[in-house]
């Protein structure tokens, strides 16, 4: 199936360009999570095993055992509570133990973004003791819970007595896969869809070209510009995202274009978004910028992308400055904040996809930044930022390249 991340940052970039609830101003720290190791049990109580057997039989991962096999797995269990807002296991903690909700409900976060509830009887845990990897998510109670523990140690042992319990496992999770496949392929083609309807709705943007603009004042032909440019970059990204959605290759050239007229393009037509306005955007240059190839679509959108959240990071009335700058080599935009900065515990995952800070964000926007400027440009981004000073971001594109297609 072909990679469905276009799609997603089409639609990410159309939330932005058009924002219909108004995003939060402020970006927060990342909340630290204490691991299992650290957290208090209520209770811990040796298992009636016999009253257990029912619950195991429930698991998808036990239903086909034996009563007997059962029998000698649920001697090994242990009974833990926890009280509400208590840290089952962190994202990233070692993978020692499965469990199985018995009573109460969990939540389920991954990158600090919210996934799902589990209610009785589902299990956690069991992907990092068949893996040996570290937790892929973090758990917490929404309520008081109880819990059956199964250790790593007894699991294992479970798997070298019964052998034949790795082949049920097998057919199990590939029926998981299975299942998870088959529900992507669902969101995709609703993704496709949506975006067909998308392009289609767009063709109410032709009216835009019947304005006679000779009779419009400067400010009014300037919007007029701008709304038709945002228009067809749209009706190109679209494009873009269907060609994808169908496996086909989607090649674009880069033209030789102006980082300053690109740059004054972005400044204008975001100066009344909802987290950029009542924020003056400044531009600066150093020395002659010279014109250089780049897709002018992808920039935009990396430049939109970083504006926007300089304003979400910014208090009213604090400038966003963006700095152009070249050399012999690559041409540079600086896009600088005066925000509270981004922790160092998190600089590292912030062009992670789906990692976000933002209660309401979508963790996509810097991600598709790093792979339009590297991965399509042979560009660099990267960020300086200290907590309290502000954060900038900074984008170099080769000033030259040896041919003018894209990557990617």
């Amino acid at each position: 199936m072909p990679p469905c991340k276009p799609l997603h940052w089409v639609l990410h970039f159309a939330l932005d360009f058009f924002p219909g609830n108004e995003y939060p101003a402020l970006m927060i720290e990342r909340k630290k999570q204490r691991s299992l190791s650290t957290q208090r049990r209520v209770a811990s109580t040796p298992c009636p095993e016999t009253q257990f057997l029912p619950y195991l039989a429930q698991i998808d991962l036990f239903s086909e055992e034996r009563t007997e096999t059962l029998l000698s797995l649920a001697k090994t269990l242990e009974q833990v509570e926890f009280p509400a807002h208590a840290v089952i296991y962190a994202e990233g903690d070692a993978g020692e133990d499965m469990f199985i909700l018995l009573k109460g409900e969990l939540n389920i976060t991954k990158h600090n973004r919210f996934i799902t509830v589990l209610n009785p009887i589902d299990y956690i845990g069991e992907m990092a003791l068949i893996e040996n990897l570290p937790r892929s998510a973090t758990v917490v109670s929404a309520t008081p819970v109880r819990l059956l523990r199964l250790s790593g140690t007894s699991f294992h042992d479970y798997l070298l007595s019964n052998p034949h319990a790795l082949v049920k496992m097998l057919q199990t999770l590939s029926r998981r896969i299975r299942r998870d496949t088959e529900q992507l392929a669902r969101e995709y083609e609703k993704a496709n869809i949506l975006i067909h309807d998308m392009r289609d709705r767009m063709s109410a943007f032709v009216l835009l070209d019947f304005l006679d603009d000779a009779a419009l004042p400067a400010e009014a032909r300037r919007t007029l510009t701008l709304l038709q440019q945002v228009r067809s970059d749209l009706a190109s990204m679209s494009e873009e995202a269907l060609a994808n959605a169908k496996g086909l290759r989607y090649c674009k050239e880069c033209g030789i274009n102006s980082l300053h007229a690109l740059v004054e393009d972005v400044r204008d037509t975001l100066s009344h978004h909802p987290d950029v306005k009542g924020k003056p955007i400044v531009v600066e240059s150093v020395g002659a910028i010279p014109d250089i190839p780049f897709d002018r679509v992808g920039i935009s959108r990396v430049m939109t992308n970083l504006v926007i959240n300089a304003g979400q990071a910014s208090q009213t009335g604090s400038p966003i400055v963006i700095r152009l700058s070249a050399d012999r080599e690559r041409a540079s935009i600086a896009v600088t904040d005066q925000g509270c900065g981004i922790p160092e515990t998190i600089k590292d995952k912030v062009f992670l996809p789906q990692f976000t800070t933002k209660p309401h964000g979508h963790g996509l926007g810097l991600a598709s930044c790093k792979e339009i400027v590297e991965g399509r440009h042979g560009g660099a981004l990267h960020l300086v930022s200290q907590e309290g000073q502000g954060t900038t971001f900074r984008v170099a594109l080769p000033i030259s390249r040896p041919s003018n297609e894209l990557r990617g």
